[in-house]
């Protein structure tokens, strides 16, 4: 069955409705529209050392002592 979720912006073209005005974001997308970027499958950016930030869907900007596709590797000076 389909469900409705016109409330929602039929979840911005990043996600698909699951239930009535509930979204299903797509990876790399958050929130209740599945407006907000997201880096949740890349590790967060390695947030917990401080390492990167998310900067759009499943992408990070690694601070300078971090390198890599989620700021995992320390960069030797």
């Amino acid at each position: 069955s389909t469900f409705d979720c016109t409330l929602r912006n039929n979840c911005s073209g990043h996600g698909r409705c699951g239930r009535p005005n509930l979204c299903f974001c797509d990876s790399g997308y958050a929130g209740d529209n599945c407006t907000d970027i997201s880096c949740k499958d890349v590790y967060n950016c390695n947030s917990q050392q401080q390492a990167g930030n998310c900067t759009g869907p499943n992408t990070c900007t690694c601070n300078n002592q971090w390198q890599g596709a989620y700021c995992q590797t320390p960069v030797c000076s």
